[in-house]
């Protein structure tokens, strides 16, 4: 009687702790995911389709890159999501090299999310809908290939910018059948052509192989805004308003269109904001959300992580700590947002709040241990 006495007087601060920590942790989710830094590991130009029968510069061109996140890298951590990068170009220039300096104004590393490029054969090698076969296969590859990068295959979160944001809402759109090798989780879409039925630039008619004019029936197939319904994945449409590419307001009524048909889509507008990724991620610029999607975020960066948080894409404190070996948790990678002003500010407190989580975990085990001695 005496010992069981002792085991329930002991029992009382392993509780009492348990519970501090766990309280922790559904704060931490709540403010921001744990902070990471870019892993060690690069994997360059894996082929990712059979090539057999191409010219050798459109073979090398069906190719990915994979950057880790430091997270993918710890023993214990669950596989990882995985932001998957589709270059612009006008559908004739870039690779998956562009990741290089498009990972700059947005690094899903930093966040405990893995990041693929993809590269796709161009309009002078290929025509449509050689494009978006690439990608597809490209998804499916890694799709097949996730446990060997550590990625979760059910938190993909394809994104890309201009001519590859079309090829990612189209492939979001086109392929959101639960059976399709192609699916993703979610969509964001950085100033991309979502309609391309009449649009006299020269630049579609190459990759199409003919004017929108001269092949309405093409055209439309290959606009993402007319495959939408209620059944594709989570869609983020961000567009400049200056941007003299593609107007912003194609865009908004690409998002609206999503809506409409039933689909969980938002769009951001940027105020001044050119066609280019770092102008539309710049923290200076203004912002307007449709629909508003909770409290106000402090900037682009923190508006797509709420985004993708809220849609159970990120893996958060609780989820990592769940994870994770106690000592690794308690010794998370300082917080990003020291080295780059424009990174969430909650994100220090994400951190430090990991730290303190896991240090109550760390005592809630020794005491534990305490009521067997």
């Amino acid at each position: 009687t005496a010992k069981k006495m002792s085991f329930r007087i002991h029992t009382i601060p392993h509780v009492l702790i348990l519970a501090m920590a766990r309280t922790c942790c559904v704060w931490a989710t709540n403010c921001t995911v744990p902070s990471w830094s870019p892993g060690t590991t690069v994997k360059l130009k894996l082929s990712y389709a059979d090539s057999s029968g191409l010219t050798a510069d459109a073979a090398a061109q069906r190719t990915l890159e994979i950057y880790y996140t430091s997270a993918a890298e710890v023993t214990g951590v669950a596989p990882v999501p995985l932001a998957i990068y589709l270059h612009g170009g006008g559908w004739r220039r870039g690779s998956s090299d562009d990741i290089t300096f498009d990972i700059i104004p947005l690094d899903f590393r930093l966040y405990g999310i893995s990041i693929a490029s993809i590269s796709y054969r161009l309009s002078q090698h290929a025509t449509f809908p050689a494009q978006i076969d690439d990608a597809v296969a490209a998804v499916s590859w890694l799709r097949e290939h996730a446990a060997e990068h550590h990625v979760d295959p059910e938190r993909f979160i394809l994104y890309g910018t201009s001519a590859g944001a079309q090829l990612a809402t189209l492939l979001g759109a086109a392929h959101s059948n639960a059976s399709s090798v192609g699916r993703v989780a979610a969509v964001i879409d950085f100033f991309g052509p979502a309609d391309l039925r009449g649009d006299p630039n020269r630049d579609m008619a190459s990759m199409l192989g003919c004017a929108t004019t001269a092949c309405p029936e093409k055209a439309a197939v290959a606009s993402p805004i007319t495959h939408v319904d209620a059944a594709d994945p989570p869609l983020l449409g961000i567009y400049g308003t200056s941007d003299p590419n593609v107007d912003w307001r194609q865009g908004e009524s690409f998002i609206a269109a999503a809506r409409a048909a039933g689909a969980d889509a938002t769009f951001m507008k940027v105020d001044g904001a050119i066609h280019d990724f770092g102008s539309v991620m710049d923290a200076r610029r203004a912002f307007e959300l449709t629909p508003e999607d909770g409290a106000a975020p402090a900037n682009q960066t923190e508006v797509i992580l709420k985004w993708l948080q809220r849609r159970g894409l990120l893996l958060g404190c609780e989820e990592f700590l769940r994870k994770l070996p106690p000592m690794a948790a308690a010794t998370s990678l300082p917080p990003p947002a020291a080295a780059n002003s424009s990174q969430p500010p909650a994100a220090a407190n994400s951190a430090r709040c990991s730290g303190f989580a896991s240090a109550c975990l760390v005592l809630a085990s020794f005491q534990l241990a305490i009521n067997f001695f």
